[in-house]
């Protein structure tokens, strides 16, 4: 007995002691387990040092939004979408009225898009979140305005714009430029398909402006440069759509004030977001916005003047606001002036303030009274560029004239009268020609503007203000000598050519004399393209047309040109120092 008690002893000695092994065992798998759960625990300050995590959402982490792929988060995104399901099934059922459905899935939406904003949720998580309220709440505006008819176009934008809102302020205050970009390519895709289907444009067009305009300042605000580029594409071209429809008649929903209303508006609303970047912070102007300014105008404001031209209605109004607009961006030009501000603002304001006036004009006058204004308008442009040292203001100037020259047929009236073969019967001048030939003159004489040392910019302008002062002067010259030659000698298209040669010859000899002065010194370019002028006039009308009597005479002048002219060309003087 005394043995087997001791063989028993021994075996519970020996299970004791494997009990006591195995808590051993199971104690070092808990604290194991519980350092995993635990990153400060002791038994996880003892491991290795690993990779350092990074808590700080400011500070873009290792394993960031972008390459980390969580299986867990994925499975989330899963049961809310489930969740959406759910609630569909119970409105297809009968359970939950379709109305209320529609209403519920938008809340369940909103939510996780409010519970992403949170400081706890991480970014990874958040980017999860907005994917899975994006998908939840944009194809359930699309169903509930196609297949229930809970939502018309209004209210079906401001759903769009309702949940957009919500995901630009996740993406905003957590920085998620992926949930952003999901954002843009949901909204480019259903807003046309909102048009198509719902045969209203304007309230998606304004949709489209107002995320155009979020997108923007989220370039300004957090870099994110290419989110505003697509926007801004599709928002140009569906407006261009619209305008085509309109403009043709072919489109019964919008009528052609609103077209114009909404073309002017969208080029507005970008127009003036630029300038508070521009003006408020005294930022030089980007490619973007040159490129949308551009874009803009053809498709948006062109589009109104088109709609405003082809159905006959707007016109005025258009004309005013477009001109309130100019006058606004030549008023920033020269405030950028005052502020010394680079020279891209300046250029970029005052070009745009002359396009929007050139716009305006020609909805606003015609006739004689569009050729004063130009006449006028170039005087002005003239006298600002001696005044405040601009030359950009003197290209201005130029075309200004050209304006003119359109509005009083110089331009045709001088290639039928100098060029093409003699008119029949010879036409006459007119007020319009005679103003715009004196506010030629008046530009033509300004001073040299020195341009950061240089005057190639101004002798550039000049070159063009003279071209077109001496196009004036000799169309204007030839309107009245090539009547009396035609009433003198009858239809004569030699004695004409003759006329025409020495008229031309005329203008080379005194714009090379004319180049001893400082204010005329590019006139030295002018004649020797009118010398090239000349010689080509001599083959194709003389030649073709004069006689032997008339050919000695047109030779002989122009003979005489090629002598004087370049002889006094090599007198012209170096701009810089005359008076205006």
């Amino acid at each position: 007995m005394s043995e087997s008690s001791q063989a028993v002893g021994t075996d519970v000695e020996e299970l004791a002691e494997r009990l006591s092994r195995m808590e051993a065992r199971v104690a070092e798998l808990e604290a194991w387990r519980a350092s995993l759960r635990n990153p400060l625990s002791p038994v996880h300050q003892a491991a290795p040092p690993q990779r350092p995590a990074v808590d700080d959402d400011s500070v873009e982490p290792e394993v960031s939004e972008a390459s980390g792929f969580d299986l867990a988060l994925v499975g989330r995104t899963l049961i809310v979408l489930g969740g959406a399901f759910m609630l569909r099934a119970a409105s297809d059922s009968g359970a939950v009225p379709i109305v209320a459905g529609v209403a519920l899935g938008l809340a369940y939406a909103a939510a996780f898009a409010l519970f992403a904003m949170r400081e706890q949720v991480s970014r990874v998580s958040a980017s999860f979140h907005g994917y899975a309220s994006l998908l939840v709440a944009f194809p359930l505006i699309w169903e509930a305005t196609k297949k229930f008819g809970i939502f018309g176009p209004w209210s079906a934008a401001l759903a769009l714009a309702g949940i957009s809102a919500l995901i630009v302020a996740l993406s905003w205050r957590r920085r998620l430029n992926g949930v952003a970009w999901g954002l843009n390519l949901f909204a480019l895709a259903l807003a046309p398909l909102m048009m198509l289907f719902t045969v209203a444009a304007a309230p998606f067009i304004v949709y489209l402006l107002a995320l155009g305009i979020t997108t923007l300042w989220m370039g300004y605000e957090l870099d994110w440069h290419l989110l505003r580029w697509p926007v801004a594409l599709e928002l140009d071209v569906a407006m261009f759509a619209v305008a085509f429809l309109v403009a043709t008649n072919r489109n019964g929903t919008m009528t052609p004030a609103a077209a114009i209303g909404l073309g002017f508006g969208v080029f507005a609303v970008y127009l003036v977001a630029f300038a508070l970047r521009t003006v408020a912070r005294q930022r030089d102007i980007v490619p973007f916005e040159i490129v949308q300014a551009i874009g803009a105008y053809l498709a948006c404001l062109g589009a109104a003047v088109w709609v405003a031209r082809s159905r006959d209605i707007g016109g005025t109004p258009l004309a005013l606001a477009t001109l309130a607009f100019a006058v606004g961006c030549y008023a920033l030009s020269f405030a950028f002036l005052s502020r010394r501000s680079s020279t891209i603002n300046f250029s970029f304001y005052s070009t745009l303030a002359l396009v929007l006036t050139l716009t305006a004009g020609s909805l606003l006058v015609h006739g004689v009274a569009s050729s004063a204004l130009w006449s006028l308008l170039a005087v002005a442009a003239c006298w600002a560029a001696a005044r405040y040292l601009k030359t950009s203001l003197a290209f201005h100037a130029g075309v200004f004239i050209v304006a003119g020259f359109v509005a009083s047929d110089l331009l045709t009236l001088g290639l039928r009268t100098l060029f093409l073969p003699p008119p029949s019967p010879w036409p006459s001048g007119s007020g319009a020609s005679l103003l715009v030939m004196v506010a030629c003159l008046y530009v033509a004489w300004l001073r040299p503007i020195e341009h950061e040392g240089s005057y190639e910019p101004w002798s550039w302008a000049k070159l063009i203000l003279l071209v077109e002062g001496g196009w004036a002067v000799a169309t204007v010259a030839m309107l009245g000598i090539g009547l009396l030659v035609s009433t003198a000698a009858g239809e004569d298209a030699g004695s004409i050519a003759v006329v025409r040669t020495a008229l031309l010859s005329l203008l080379t000899i005194g714009a090379a004399w004319a180049s001893r002065y400082e204010r005329f010194s590019p006139g030295r370019w002018v004649a020797s393209g009118m010398i090239v002028v000349l010689i080509m006039k001599l083959i194709w009308d003389d030649f073709r047309n004069g006689r032997a009597s008339t050919l000695f005479i047109s030779l002989a002048i122009v003979g005489i040109a090629l002598i004087v002219a370049p002889r006094l060309g090599r007198k012209a003087s170096v701009p810089g120092g005359a008076e205006f």
